[in-house]
Order: C-alpha cells, then sequence, then structure tokens
C-alpha cells in the first residue's frame, strides 16, 4: 500500500506530466470528492475537475507539476508545488507554485483545500496586464 505522500507524487505524475493518465483520477479521486480552490468559487466535484483538467491541460499542453514540499500525517498530507507550462496561444512560458492539504480515505482523495498563483500565471501568459496588482491596489 502506497504512502499518502507517494499518492501525491503519483497524482502529478500521471494526471499532470507527460504522458497523461487520465484514468488515474478516478484511481486517485473518489467519486464522491470535495475539491475547494481558488479555481472555482463552489466546491468541485470528481467530474468537475475532469472538466477544470481538460481545459488547464489543452491551454497548458506541456505543464509539468513538481512537488517541492510535503508533510505527510495521518489521513492528510500538505504540500507546496511548482507549475511550469506554455500557454498554448501566446506561447509564453509560465511559472507559479501552490499550497494544498489534501486528505485520503482509502487511497484516494477525498476532500482537498488548495491556493494556486494563478495571478502570476494570467501575468506571465499575458492574459492581464503586469502591473494588474498595484492598479488594484491604486483604484479609487
Amino acid at each position: 500500500m502506497s504512502t499518502n505522500s507517494e499518492l501525491v507524487n503519483r497524482w502529478f505524475q500521471e494526471v499532470w506530466c507527460e504522458p497523461r493518465n487520465p484514468k488515474a483520477i478516478d484511481e486517485l479521486m473518489a467519486e464522491d470528492a470535495q475539491l475547494h480552490g481558488n479555481y472555482s468559487p463552489e466546491p468541485v466535484s470528481r467530474s468537475d475537475f475532469k472538466q477544470v483538467w481538460e481545459q488547464f491541460t489543452s491551454t497548458f499542453p506541456d505543464i509539468r507539476i513538481e512537488v517541492r514540499k510535503i508533510v505527510d500525517s495521518g489521513d492528510f498530507v500538505a504540500f507546496h508545488a511548482h507549475v511550469y507550462g506554455t500557454h498554448q496561444e501566446s506561447s509564453k512560458p509560465v511559472n507559479f507554485s501552490g499550497t494544498a492539504i489534501v486528505r485520503f480515505r482509502d487511497g484516494q482523495v477525498v476532500e482537498s483545500h488548495e491556493t494556486w498563483d494563478f495571478a502570476s500565471m494570467l501575468m506571465q501568459s499575458g492574459v492581464v496586464a503586469d502591473d494588474i496588482m498595484m492598479r488594484v491596489l491604486s483604484a479609487k
């Protein structure tokens, strides 16, 4: 039986890195899983995640995610990861990070609370202006 840390590493290797194995989503994520993150205002189910994953991997076809730090404690794993890829439309490279706390049950993800630096991703890909943060902070 794999440790939860090993399952997190397997998740990123098989689901996100080439060659991708979409079947690993069903293997590693429970059908009743609930993902909470800054990619959706509402919790995301496994079927909703598949749609997010398809859109993300088509927008960043060479995406690669590396887990840099990981802490395993009982049913929970906390990790910090870096994401690398190229925005397909702009051909600009992106490099951003994220953290999560993930709960496992019987070798599958059942709950996740994630925060990814999508602001950096959007600026690096040219979707929003590089100075967007200063614009927001100086808005009256």
